[in-house]
C-alpha cells in the first residue's frame, strides 16, 4: 500500500495575548514531526487596530524545514498581513512576504541535486536557491454552521500571488488559486459534502537557454503538488501527477520523476484541479463513517485537461473527539499509471492501488 510513514505531529507555543494591556499579541510557535520531516518556527506580533479603518495587522518571522519525497526544502523569511472582516461573513486580507528558499541536496541524484546540475529538463538551476518577494490579496467567505464539524453552508476562498523582482528577489510569476466546499445535510446527522480547488501559475520570468529550450524560474516550493489526506485520497502525499515512463504515451509532460533509487518524487506543476465528493453518516454514538470519490491531477502547464484526471474511490471512519474528528481513510485508484519496468522481465510496474491515512480533522 502507498502511504506516508506515520509520524506524530506536535506543536509548542507560548504567547501573550494582551501585551502591555493594549490587546497586542506576541507569540512563538514551534511545530515538529516525530521523524523530523517537518520543522517550523513562527514568531508573530499582532497589532489589533491600525489606521482609521481599524484594520488588524500582524508581522511574522518564520523558518520552515520540510523533507518531502526526493527533496529537502528550507525557507525562511517574514511577512506582514492586514485583514478585515466585512459584511455577510466575508474577510479580506493583503499580505506581503519576503522569503529565501533553498533546495538542499541530501544525496546524489535527488531532486535538488538534479536541479542544481541542470538535469531536470526545463528547470533553471537558480531555483534551488532563490529569493521570493510577493504580494497576495485573498478573499474568504465562510457560511459554515461549524468550522470543525460542518453540516450546512459553504466556505470559499480565492487568492492571487504576484512575485516580483524587488529587494534582490529573483522569482517572477503570477499564481492564482481558488477553492470551495459545500455542505448539505441529508438527515439530522448525515451530510453530503463536495469540494473543489483550481490553481494556475503564469511563469512571467521564463526564458530561453542557449540551446533554445524554455527554462522556468518558478521555484519548487511554489509549484502545485497534490495527493494526501486533505487532497486526493487515492494517492500518497504529493504523488498525484504524471510520470512519463510509458512509451505508449506520447507528448507527455511530467510532474513526477523517478529517481535512481526507484523513488517517485514530485517536481510540481503550473496547474492543479482536484474535486471531492463525500457522504458522511453516523454509525453509533461518536463514531461515523464516510464514502467518497476524488478526482484530479497536477499539470505541467496551465492547461487543465479533464481527460487526464485521475479518479479514486474510498471509505473511512471518523471518531468525533473533543479536539475534532479523528479520521481514518483508505482510497483506491481506479486506473494506475506505469512507474517503472522490471529489470529482469521488462514488464511494467504500476502504482500501488491503495493509499491510507490517519489524521485529525476532515479532508475539507
Amino acid at each position: 500500500m502507498q502511504t506516508s510513514s506515520l509520524s506524530l505531529l506536535g506543536s509548542v507555543s507560548v504567547a501573550h495575548r494582551n501585551l502591555f494591556g493594549t490587546g497586542r499579541y506576541l507569540g512563538l510557535e514551534i511545530i515538529e514531526t516525530q521523524n523530523r520531516s517537518r520543522q517550523d518556527a513562527f514568531l508573530t506580533y499582532r497589532e489589533p487596530f491600525v489606521g482609521p479603518w481599524q484594520v488588524p495587522v500582524q508581522l511574522t518571522v518564520f523558518q520552515s524545514d520540510a523533507i518531502r519525497r526526493g527533496a529537502h526544502l528550507r525557507q525562511r523569511g517574514t511577512f506582514v498581513e492586514a485583514s478585515k472582516v466585512a459584511r455577510l461573513q466575508t474577510r479580506w486580507s493583503l499580505r506581503y512576504e519576503y522569503r529565501i528558499s533553498h533546495c538542499i541536496i541530501e544525496r546524489v541524484g535527488d531532486v535538488c541535486d538534479r536541479a542544481r546540475n541542470a538535469l531536470l529538463p526545463g528547470f533553471d538551476r537558480s531555483i534551488t536557491n532563490i529569493r521570493i518577494s510577493s504580494l497576495t490579496p485573498t478573499f474568504f467567505w465562510d457560511k459554515r454552521d461549524d468550522a470543525i464539524d460542518p453540516h450546512r453552508g459553504f466556505f470559499t476562498s480565492a487568492s492571487v500571488e504576484y512575485a516580483f523582482r524587488a529587494l534582490q528577489a529573483d522569482a517572477h510569476f503570477l499564481k492564482e488559486f481558488t477553492q470551495g466546499s459545500w455542505y448539505l445535510p441529508l438527515s439530522a446527522r448525515s451530510v453530503f459534502a463536495v469540494s473543489g480547488r483550481v490553481g494556475l501559475i503564469q511563469d512571467i520570468g521564463r526564458h530561453l537557454s542557449t540551446q533554445g529550450q524554455v527554462i522556468s524560474g518558478v521555484p519548487l516550493t511554489e509549484r502545485f503538488t497534490a495527493g494526501g489526506d486533505s487532497s486526493h485520497r487515492a494517492y500518497a502525499l504529493d504523488l498525484l501527477g504524471t510520470i512519463c515512463l510509458d512509451p505508449a504515451i506520447t507528448n507527455c509532460h511530467p510532474t513526477l520523476i523517478r529517481l535512481d533509487d526507484g523513488t517517485i518524487a514530485p517536481i510540481g506543476g503550473f496547474g492543479i484541479f482536484v474535486a471531492n465528493a463525500e457522504y458522511r453518516f453516523p454509525i453509533f454514538s461518536s463514531l461515523g463513517g464516510a464514502v467518497f470519490v476524488d478526482a484530479g491531477n497536477t499539470f505541467a502547464d496551465t492547461a487543465i485537461r479533464f481527460g487526464d484526471l485521475r479518479y479514486g474511490v474510498g471509505t473511512g471512519i471518523r471518531y468525533l473527539s473533543p479536539v475534532g474528528p479523528l479520521r481514518f481513510d483508505i482510497g483506491y485508484k481506479l486506473k494506475r499509471q506505469v512507474i517503472g519496468f522490471d529489470a529482469d522481465t521488462g514488464k511494467p510496474k504500476f502504482e500501488r492501488p491503495i493509499a491510507y491515512f490517519v489524521t485529525l480533522g476532515y479532508a475539507f
